[in-house]
């Protein structure tokens, strides 16, 4: 089963913030987001800044703050799309029961199922993982039909499980039911 598809900037930049927000390190950084504002605030109160002005100047510089972190983490996944190209175009997905193969102009990558940590979904995208942070995505607005989105992430997931998904899967094998019995 094959699929084409593909993948923009807009693209690039939302998978790389999955894979960020699976980092710890990364988790810890936004949560010592507050940090700042609470350091201007304490700053302000021994200033003896009128309480009104002090929450204006909370407020502006924690906008201010998750701004500036927010364009730096995209100015460095934009950087990190210029020392690796491929990154985004055009692609074509083949799964078979061996491996599932990625290819694009300048390569093919082949992996076997094994090597796959994880098969998911977000809102948007069919997520393809064999690392924490490398992996990869598929549009699911590229699918067009919804049952065929469906039917190739069903027939990943059989794969992957060792399991053909054109042959039914046996619910019970052994023993035999009481009728066939004699």
């Amino acid at each position: 089963m094959t699929h084409n598809y593909r993948l923009e900037l807009d693209d690039y930049l939302k998978f790389h913030k999955i894979l960020l927000s699976r980092l710890p390190w990364y988790q810890r950084f936004h949560g010592l987001v507050i940090f700042f504002p609470v350091v201007v605030a304490i700053i302000l109160a021994i200033a003896h800044c009128p309480l009104g002005k002090s929450l204006g100047i909370i407020f502006i510089s924690a906008q201010c703050w998750a701004g500036l972190v927010r364009g730096f983490e995209r100015a460095g996944m934009i950087s990190s799309i210029k020392n690796s190209p491929g990154a985004i175009g055009d692609f074509a997905v083949t799964i078979s029961s061996e491996a599932i193969a990625i290819r694009e102009l300048r390569f093919t990558t082949n992996t076997p199922w094994s090597s796959l940590t994880e098969i998911t979904q977000s809102q948007n995208y069919l997520v393809f993982m064999w690392a924490p942070t490398q992996g990869f995505i598929i549009p699911k607005a590229s699918f067009g039909d919804p049952s065929l989105m469906d039917e190739f992430l069903e027939a990943a997931r059989s794969y992957r499980r060792g399991e053909d998904p054109k042959r039914p899967i046996a619910t019970q094998t052994w023993p035999p039911p009481p009728s066939r019995i004699g």
